[in-house]
Formats: structure tokens, sequence, C-alpha cells
């Protein structure tokens, strides 16, 4: 079995997004793509030698990606982000010009289901249903939407091990058919979720052992058998399945071919691709793909088009995220320009930075109403005194003083008291995060804002 860098991949499913951009542009008028592909990048001289790799000796491709956890989009602060549900419908529709795709989920549509949740959910399931999803594995988080009521993107995720009483909370496996080939899948829930399941009433079995059960009926009907395993997979995985895959909050894809043993990558930062060959008397693995989502693969139109609307109706919605601290009595956010009379040196430095224009580039992108974006372009958004909305706290906005040192209220009272310092790196590092700033690097980047008087 062999084994390929994505961004070739990467590339030519680029050129057939191109395509699909133009076929956008002639059949609707009215709404243009936010994003063209850039040509030199779509293009490359190993283009070529991959399309041989992609129609050759693959009869099905499995794509397996998860662990949305409400990412609907990179965030867009920076380049280089990984993911979106646009570059993965690209991705699916170039792969199904050659050969069926059979795309499956392992679990973790959203983080949480307050009223910003419910707004992806919905979005999810459409994009859900359009890249043609028909299988998904449980994933912890999935239990919280099961206990709100709320109908996950995939209906009838696999669960063999998760019980209520005596029988399985969903279905132990499922069976699809494929060119006359049965593919056979279970999917169990790793026992480090016990303590989600007993919050809930429910009862968490040994995945091996429930999933050697449901195997042992299941092997004789099917040509080919894959258990999906939602957290951390066995090291050993067990030898009646064809195939095993899994993992959890991972940033890296990993593939044994010899163990048959696959992990993914988290928030559907890429999509792992296993080529099958239906042959006579067996189905084989032939392939192994890793496929990072990056800005090679350009933007599906139609994602496009449902993520304008999921923005619009976030704005619409007026969303105001639940506050989770608050501070000493008397103790609050006063807004930069208090600050600014007396610190004149670090107000020049401030005012010349990216952070005093931070909310600005949220407005540019019509996401200035999106919890998602608000925590790191505005001044104490989760806490209590913080931001709120442009009417309410407009001097609040922006990544400012208190961003970093916290409220100030205290020291425009008592200037002889000081103020707070910060914590440095670990308090850049909330919101540089590896997902939405991934080339972060404190010691390039903090001489940009240093701000002590000389």
């Amino acid at each position: 079995m062999k084994s390929y860098t994505f961004w070739t991949l990467a590339s030519l499913a680029g050129a057939i997004g191109a395509a699909f951009l133009l076929s956008s542009a002639s059949s609707s008028k009215r709404e243009k793509p936010l994003q063209k592909p850039n040509s030199k990048k779509i293009f490359s001289r190993k283009s070529s030698t991959l399309q041989k790799i992609v129609q050759k000796n693959v009869d099905l491709w499995l794509a397996f990606s998860g662990e949305e956890q409400g990412n609907l989009a990179p965030c867009g602060c920076s380049e280089g982000l990984l993911g979106g549900l646009m570059r993965r419908d690209s991705l699916l529709q170039f792969l199904r010009k050659c050969t069926p795709v059979l795309p499956v989920a392992m679990g973790d549509w959203l983080e949480r289901p307050n009223r910003h949740g419910q707004i992806k959910l919905k979005y999810l399931q459409q994009a859900a249903s359009k890249m043609r999803y028909s299988l998904a594995c449980l994933g912890e988080l999935d239990l919280a939407l099961w206990k709100a009521r709320l109908s996950l993107p995939v209906p009838r995720p696999l669960a063999a091990n998760v019980f209520t009483g005596a029988k399985p909370l969903f279905s132990s496996y499922r069976v699809v058919e494929v060119s006359q080939k049965r593919l056979g899948f279970i999917g169990v829930l790793g026992k480090e979720f016990l303590p989600d399941t007993i919050a809930l009433g429910l009862e968490l079995k040994d995945p091996l052992q429930v999933s050697a059960k449901v195997a042992q009926r299941l092997r004789p009907q099917v040509d080919f058998l894959i258990l999906l395993w939602h957290g951390t997979p066995p090291s050993n995985p067990p030898t009646w399945a064809d195939l095993t895959v899994g993992g959890h909050r991972s940033e890296k894809f990993f593939f044994d071919s010899k163990k048959k043993l696959l992990r993914t990558v988290q928030k559907a930062k890429g999509v792992a691709l296993i080529g099958l060959r239906f042959l006579e008397d067996e189905v084989r693995m032939e392939r192994f793909q890793e496929g990072y989502l990056d800005d090679f693969v350009p933007d599906s139109p139609r994602m496009l088009r449902l993520y304008r609307r999921y923005v619009q109706e976030v704005a619409q919605a007026g969303l105001s995220i639940e506050k989770e601290r608050r501070f000493a009595q008397g103790v609050f956010y006063v807004g930069s320009q208090r600050c600014l009379a007396c610190h004149s040196y670090a107000a020049n430095v401030w005012k010349n930075s990216a952070h005093a224009h931070a909310f600005a580039t949220l407005k540019q992108k019509g996401q200035h109403k999106n919890p998602d974006c608000l925590t790191c372009h505005t001044v104490g958004y989760r806490y209590y005194t913080g931001y709120e909305n442009e009417q309410l706290t407009s001097h609040l906005k922006n990544v400012g003083c208190e961003s970093c040192h916290g409220p100030g209220s205290e020291h425009v009272r008592l200037p002889q008291k000081g103020y707070g310092r910060t914590r440095g790196k670990a308090t850049c590092l909330l919101c540089h995060t590896p997902d939405n700033s991934p080339k972060f690097r404190f010691s390039q980047y903090y001489p940009k804002i240093r701000h002590s008087s000389p």
C-alpha cells in the first residue's frame, strides 16, 4: 500500500474547483464566490502524476473526517489555516468525478448545544446532506445533542457499547453495499468517556468486548469490516477488523498498514482517504492518502452560499455569549481610551499595531457579531462588564490594554496602586492558538507590541 502527500491532490482538486466556480458563476449571476482560487497555487507539474494515482486501481474511496466541534470554516485570522466545509466539499466532488466516495463522520459535531450551537447544527445538517454523509460514529459531545433532543447531522450514529437499560442507545452497525460488495461498519465509544455517559444516566460497556460480539454475527455477512472507534483506539486493534479508524483531538494523521489502524485529525482539518479495490473474491485496501484541507483546495461555491447564510443568521440573531466570570465587586472594564492620556508611549505603540484594528477586520468579513470571533477581537467579551455590542460597549472594541492587563477600573481610581502585569507568552497564547494563528512565534511577534517606556 502506498502513501502520498496531499498537497498535490489538493492542487488538482483546486483545478476541478476552479471549474466549479466558473460553472456556478454562469448558473447563478446573483452571487459571486467570496474567494476565487489562485491559479498559481492550483496548477502544478505534479497534477498529471496525481491524476493517475487517483484514477488507477481504486474502486471506492472511504473518506473519514470528524470532530468538527462546531467549526464550519477556518476563522480567517491568518493564512495557512486548515479545514472547512467549503474545501471538504470541493475535495469530495472532485473525487466523485473519477471514483465513488463513501464519506464517514467520526462524531463530535458540536461543542455545546446553546443558541449559537443550534444555528451551527442547522447548517452542519444541511452540509452533511449535500456531501452525502450517511454514516457516522457517535462522539461524546453528541450525547449532549441527544439529551437536548436535537437531531444529529447524520441520523442514527453507530454506538454499539452505549446502553440505556438492556438495549443499545443507537445502532450497533450498518452494512453498505457498493458495486455488489458489502461493507460492514461497527461503531463504539472509547471507555475514557465513561464519566460523560454516567452523567446522562447511560451505561458504557467495554468497547472491545461489545464490538467483538457484534463482529461475530456480522463478519459472515460482509466482505470488508470496519471498526469506528471514537476516542483513542487500542495500539493493537482487534484482528477481526479489516480496518480500525479512531483518533481524538489529534493534530496529525496516523496510518499503520500492518496493524490496519488509522487515526484522523480533529476539527475536520482534513480527510483521511482509504482506497479500496474490489476483486472477485475479496476487498483489498489499496491506498492511503492523508488529506489536509489547506488553501490549495478552493472553496466549493454551494458551501460558500450555505456559509453566507449561516453568517447572516448569526448576525441577525443578536447572540450574546454566556458570561463566564465575574470580578471582585467594583472592578470593571473601562476601555483603552482611559489609559492613553497618561501612557503616551504605550498609546502610540498600540495605535500602530494590528490589535488596535482587530474589530475592523471582523466587520470586513461580516463576522463582527459572531461569538466565536468576538472573544479575541474585543475586550472582555466572556466576562461581566466586558464587550456586549457596538451600541452598548463601543469603547471595548479591538484588542485593548485590558485584554492583556485585565480590568482597569481600580488603576484609574488609584493610579499609585500600579496595574496588573501580564503573564507574558501565556497571555498571548489564549488567542494565538495553533488553530487561529499557526505561524505565531512569541519571540517574533512580541517585539512589535512591546510598549514599556524607553
